[in-house]
């Protein structure tokens, strides 16, 4: 991995320590033990990573409920700074999981709907076909 300036360590470690806000809403990207209290899983780990290799501590903020702001600040490849710093903030609940859980259930609900009016449909058509005459489908040579 490149060294870290000190540019770059002034950038995520802005106050001397690293401050990662971690949702617990996804049990398989981070976990808190009930027993020690201890955070665990993908997002911790890799937290913790990037705190040692910027040589910094680390502060674990939770987020499972409520509002978490972010900043952003786009660069050039360069480092030149594009625009002022924009704050974003992502409003979550734990309804987040419920919704998805919603959205595929009504997808499924649609794609039933579509395959069945589109059989009915086909049905409809062929009905169509064989109420014809005979003599409509086969060509006389006469």
């Amino acid at each position: 991995m490149a060294d870290l300036t000190p540019a770059v360590r002034a950038d995520l470690a802005p106050t001397g320590k690293l401050r990662a806000a971690i949702n617990y809403g996804n049990f398989i990207l981070a976990t808190k033990d009930k027993a020690s209290g201890e955070s665990r899983g993908v997002a911790i780990d890799l937290t913790r990573e990037i705190g040692k290799r910027l040589g910094v501590p680390v502060e674990i903020v939770a987020r499972s409920n409520g509002v978490s702001p972010m900043s952003v600040l786009i660069r050039t490849p360069f480092g030149g700074q594009i625009t002022d710093p924009v704050v974003l903030t992502a409003r979550v609940n734990n309804l987040t999981g419920l919704g998805r859980v919603v959205t595929v259930g009504l997808l499924i609900v649609l794609a039933t709907w579509w395959l069945t009016y589109f059989k009915r449909r086909r049905r409809q058509n062929h009905e169509k076909v064989l109420d014809c005459p005979l003599s409509s489908l086969v060509p006389v040579h006469g």
